[in-house]
């Protein structure tokens, strides 16, 4: 098979972290999922859903070890695999590293976004690192890393279609509103730069707060539960370094 990769402008960079490697909670990781040529038209054209169940119930399967994708699906013959590159929000994480595991099965009811098996810990048989992702909107397709051939060109043609939009509204420090779409897997800096176009606020200067918290630009509106027609507020921080 013959790696392959895609990119656009719209897609924020994500961090690059190795498999043995604890993640941090809220950041966007560059992961990778096996499937089947049939399978991965419907992904790239449609997006994930949650399996239905596996050894972390119900979610999406990746990890962010490029050798675990490519033993997937089980029992296909490697010149009907491929590989999808991927964008995941990881959201909060836990880790989970047997299968005793008091939240194995219950990760989420307990506010998790994202089930970490790591690496050599005995919860796979190829003890390489998984992750299950419970929301599969955190969860975008960003490239072919390897696939047949044949099927590259149809497959990086299904890809890159825009991400859901919705509204949300800014309210400015002089008390205007106004109103923005944007994709709840952008990052608060993506909304900054919108703002910059708007207010004329360079965004190393705005302090954004969404229900008293202050909005950290690596972090997603997501990990904020920031939803459509949320009101964020903006401060413009004065010269000196306050606000």
């Amino acid at each position: 098979m013959n790696p392959e990769t895609i990119s656009s402008e719209t897609i924020a960079p994500t961090w690059s972290l190795q498999a043995d490697i604890t993640p941090t909670d809220d950041r966007v990781y560059t992961m990778y999922h096996g499937t089947n040529v049939a399978s991965a038209k419907a992904i790239c054209s449609e997006g994930f859903r949650q399996s239905a169940g596996g050894m972390l119930g119900r979610g999406v399967y990746v990890s962010r070890n490029i050798d675990k994708a490519r033993r997937y699906p089980l029992d296909t013959e490697d010149h009907l695999k491929v590989i999808l590159k991927l964008e995941v929000d990881v959201g909060k994480v836990k880790k989970i590293d047997s299968q005793n595991h008091p939240l194995r099965l219950t990760w989420h009811d307990e506010g998790y976004d994202t089930a970490w098996v790591p690496a050599g810990c005995g919860m796979v048989t190829s003890q390489l690192e998984e992750d299950c992702v419970w929301d599969p909107e955190r969860v975008k397709v960003i490239g072919i890393e390897e696939a047949p051939v044949g099927q590259i060109a149809t497959l990086r043609s299904k890809i890159g279609k825009p991400s859901k939009t919705v509204q949300i509204f800014v309210v400015n420090f002089q008390g205007s509103t106004r109103t923005y779409d944007v994709s709840l897997s952008d990052r608060v800096q993506q909304l900054k730069v919108k703002i910059h176009r708007e207010e004329g606020v360079p965004p190393r200067e705005q302090i954004l707060t969404f229900e008293s918290q202050q909005l950290e630009g690596e972090r997603t509106l997501r990990s904020y539960n920031i939803r459509a027609q949320s009101t964020i507020q903006l401060q413009a921080r004065l010269r000196g370094g306050q606000s």
